[in-house]
């Protein structure tokens, strides 16, 4: 804090005290002059005290229109004046000074430092001046004290004055420097308790306070965006945190550079970020736009990850409801979009909260349905697509509940994964896969390969390795004849965690198989570090075939990987005619689709 600024402050905290001491003073200042003027004091003094009285009162009723110095100035001048007048009139030379170091006390306490030494050097040469007249007038203390007495005491008086600047101001330092060293830690833990430290933007608090505030200044519409970084705990785990951060960093940079004005941006935690859009019409190509000129120029050096992102937004007007509700309806559409794992934006409706309410009568069933049993598998055969035999099957659940109908997996699994249920729940899906075994073999007369699919949690969770060998052993299954498919997903936890995994899972005899390749977090640095035995290329590949050069670029590419490093590939999805064709000449002999078999029961 500047030293203007502490002057400031000092005259803000005492200018209400000052003003209501005012009339007690001028009172005082009346009744002293009544009772002087009835004393052996000079009349003189009771006129003074009067007229001091009567300014008091004055200042007390002009105090709007007359500035807080003026009155500190006025305040000082009274007992200089009375000091002053009592030398003259009576050679009062001790209650002079006292007076005059009054008149000091104040200036030193309330005023600038010029302004008090101002005042300092003035007391100092009315000191003087009063010696002259004594002296060369023959009267008052110069005839009683002689010259150099005179002369000691008006330098003690100039050495105690300069000793109170001196001791007040150190004071006064040390006071600015703990109100500095206040504001600053003040400063801090505001920032901590409401600013992003990482980016520097505003956190959910302040963005909540910030949003009200926008509201109560008038403005009617606008729209609350929320964004979640989809890949970022895999970007921290492929390229390490300092990455993730500056990743975090140029969101935060290049989405403050697309910020309107009026607009707002803040980082609510973690990986989300909040948006605040002014106006609701178009507000869907608005945000294309705003997604699509963040691509252009977002960049981080040597990372080659595209940011995507989680998007859900609820439209504000001020006439049917407010910002906060807006704020949690904006929220509701993030999480649904996250729980679904959608590639589109989320728009909030009623209709959304319908679609939550009976997700949630779904995670009320779920524990009970898989303790009554209701559960059904299917299975989806792997078929040689030249020879058309059947080399292996996938085993996926279906649900069918009495209260809410057929439930669809890409509903039931997102919540089964959310509640935490999915170990219980993958541990019951296997133990129906190897109890269908026996009658697998039996259908097929043959001891094919089953698939079964695996939740990151279940993989990552302690025990699932013991857990697995011994179920193969109650069974009596081969182990060869297991195949436990895994997802992306798992490298959230880590690229060296999942390798340690796979490779003690593959010391159990089952064999690893990688599902949906491509729809993910794709690198071929990280395929090649797990020691997978077959990879399975997802059925958005297959759609574009022969359509997207691109994309059949990588199909190949794929293809030549997975001989040279001895995996088993198996292609999804196919459909067509023309899509096997295309995928059996470019080498691809697995197939698992449609145009071979659904998936059915046994």
């Amino acid at each position: 804090m500047a030293q203007n600024q502490y002057n400031t402050l000092i005259l803000k905290r005492i200018e209400d005290k000052f003003e209501s001491l005012l009339p007690y003073a001028g009172i005082i200042a009346l009744l002293s002059s009544v009772v002087i003027l009835y004393s052996p004091i000079p009349n003189e003094f009771a006129y003074l005290d009067g007229s001091f009285g009567v300014l008091f009162f004055i200042l007390y009723f002009l105090h709007r229109k007359v500035s807080i110095e003026i009155k500190i100035m006025i305040t000082i001048m009274v007992p200089l004046i009375i000091g002053i007048y009592s030398f003259m009139d009576g050679g009062f030379t001790s209650a002079c000074i006292t007076l005059f170091a009054i008149a000091n006390v104040i200036a030193v306490l309330l005023l600038s430092k010029p302004k008090s030494m101002m005042v300092s050097v003035v007391t100092i040469a009315f000191l003087c001046l009063l010696w002259f007249w004594s002296y060369l007038g023959e009267k008052g203390p110069s005839i009683n004290i002689g010259f150099a007495k005179w002369i000691i005491q008006i330098t003690t008086f100039a050495l105690y004055l300069l000793m109170q600047h001196s001791m007040v101001y150190a004071i006064r330092i040390y006071l600015l420097e703990i109100i500095q060293d206040l504001e600053d830690s003040i400063q801090q833990t505001y920032e901590l308790a409401y600013f992003d430290q990482l980016t520097g933007l505003p956190n959910q608090y302040e963005f909540k306070y910030n949003l009200s505030k926008w509201i109560s200044d008038n403005h009617l519409q606008g729209t609350m965006l929320f964004l979640s970084v989809k890949n970022l705990s895999l970007i921290n785990t492929l390229y390490g945190e300092a990455v993730g951060d500056t990743v975090l960093l140029k969101i935060a940079e290049v989405f403050g550079n697309l910020k309107r004005e009026n607009e707002l941006l803040a980082r609510l935690g973690g990986n989300e970020f909040g948006f605040w859009l002014v106006g609701t019409d178009d507000i869907q190509i608005r945000i294309d736009t705003l997604i699509s000129v963040f691509h252009e120029q977002f960049k981080v050096p040597d990372m080659f990850q595209k940011i995507e992102f989680h998007i859900g937004y609820a439209l504000f007007n001020k006439e049917k409801g407010s910002v906060l509700e807006t704020y949690k309806n904006g929220i509701v559409a993030l999480t649904y979009a996250k729980t679904h794992q959608l590639p589109d934006v989320v728009h909030y409706d009623d209709s959304l909260e319908a679609t939550i309410r009976f997700e949630e009568s779904i995670k009320e069933q779920l524990s009970e349905a898989i303790k009554n049993d209701e559960f059904i598998l299917v299975y989806q055969e792997k078929v040689n697509g030249i020879t058309g035999k059947v080399l292996g099957l996938e085993a996926l659940a279906r649900w069918h509940n009495e209260i809410l109908g057929d439930i669809k997996p890409d509903v039931f699994i997102p919540i089964i994964e959310k509640n935490n249920l999915a170990i219980s729940f993958g541990e019951y899906i296997i133990d129906k896969v190897l109890q269908d075994y026996d009658q697998i073999r039996e259908k097929y007369k043959s001891n094919l390969s089953v698939s079964i699919n695996i939740s990151p949690s279940q993989l990552m969770s302690d025990g699932f390795i013991d857990y697995i060998a011994g179920i193969i052993k109650k069974y009596e299954v081969n182990a060869e004849n297991i195949i436990l498919e895994i997802t992306e997903n798992v490298l959230i936890e880590g690229i060296d965690l999942a390798c340690e995994i796979v490779d003690r899972i593959k010391k159990t005899g089952v064999k690893v198989s990688l599902d949906d390749f491509g729809t993910g977090y794709s690198s071929l640095n990280y395929l090649t570090k797990l020691r997978i035995d077959e990879l399975k290329i997802d059925k958005s590949f297959i759609s574009e075939i022969g359509i997207n050069k691109m994309n059949d670029n990588i199909l190949e590419v794929l293809v030549k990987l997975s001989k040279d490093n001895g995996l088993d590939l198996v292609v999804e999805g196919v459909e067509t005619e023309e899509q096997l064709n295309i995928v059996i000449e470019m080498g691809c002999v697995v197939i698992q689709g449609y145009y071979f078999s659904k998936p059915e029961p046994l």
